[in-house]
């Protein structure tokens, strides 16, 4: 969840986060080295974002620091890069990360959705996508994109071993997998509603109380709605965040963006 403050969640605080550290996200190592300033470097990564967007972006670049900083997983292929300009969306998974566990290594296909209406709504929308995804083949698509676009400044060994886990020649691939990791961002009303009633150390139990409660709903539902899908026999990790607002969140994030574009 969103850290709270004494009486209320610090949603305005995580949208900055994201804008401070849109360079990260949105440009390669070598577009970040070649600018001198600051400002080109903040200019060139807004320049990326689609303007006026109510579309994915901001659910893709939160979907991006999860998985760098809590799977440790690192992005492979910059899909903002790889677009010709800032008026298109790119077609295809929302991210590509490369991680390890243990010996195992983990190529990562993001896909993020957010919802205003419900967590239900957002996680139909995710499993309808991640069906077309193969339905149009996009998965062979994805591989060719990922060989022709390595990161250049990634670790040499990094890149090698995702050279070889991609080898189609490669006769031994037991300790390599595929997974869908999945980010659904959706409000929740009893978040706004507890803010009214409650402040500080109760604010915080009563919020996290509930969330608990609901996290056995969100998992009953992820379950049928992946078993009864055509991609069952796929991996997933699922991360979900819920909002107080998501709507205010998503137009913060999207204001920042045109004013500086």
């Amino acid at each position: 969840m969103i850290k709270y403050e004494f009486d209320k969640n610090r949603e305005e605080q995580f949208v900055r986060f994201l804008l401070n550290n849109m360079e990260t996200y949105a440009l390669t190592d070598e577009e970040r080295q070649e600018l001198k300033y600051h400002l080109e470097i903040v200019k060139a990564a807004f320049s990326r974002f689609v303007k006026n967007s109510k579309t994915g972006e901001f659910g893709e670049m939160i979907l991006f620091f999860i998985l760098e900083l809590y799977e440790d997983a690192m992005q492979i292929v910059n899909k903002m890069a790889i677009k010709t300009s800032g008026k298109i969306h790119y077609h295809g998974a929302d991210s590509v990360h490369f991680g390890l566990n243990g010996e195992v290594q983990i190529l990562y296909l993001g896909e993020s959705k957010t919802s205003e209406k419900d967590f239900v709504t957002a996680l139909t929308d995710a499993i309808k996508s991640i069906t077309t995804f193969y339905a149009e083949e996009k998965d062979k698509f994805e591989v060719e994109l990922i060989s022709g676009n390595l990161s250049k400044g990634m670790p040499s060994e990094i890149k090698e071993a995702i050279k070889k886990y991609l080898d189609p020649e490669q006769s031994d691939k037991s300790h390599c997998c595929q997974t869908h990791a999945v980010f659904l961002g959706f409000e929740e009303s009893y978040l706004l509603e507890m803010e009214k009633l409650y402040s500080g150390g109760e604010l915080i139990k009563k919020v996290t109380d509930k969330y608990k409660e609901r996290i056995v709903d969100y998992i009953t539902a992820i379950e049928q709605k992946v078993s009864k899908s055509d991609v069952s026999d796929k991996r997933f990790y699922f991360f979900i965040l819920p909002f107080k607002d998501l709507g205010k969140s998503r137009s913060q994030f999207s204001s920042e963006i045109n004013h500086v574009n």
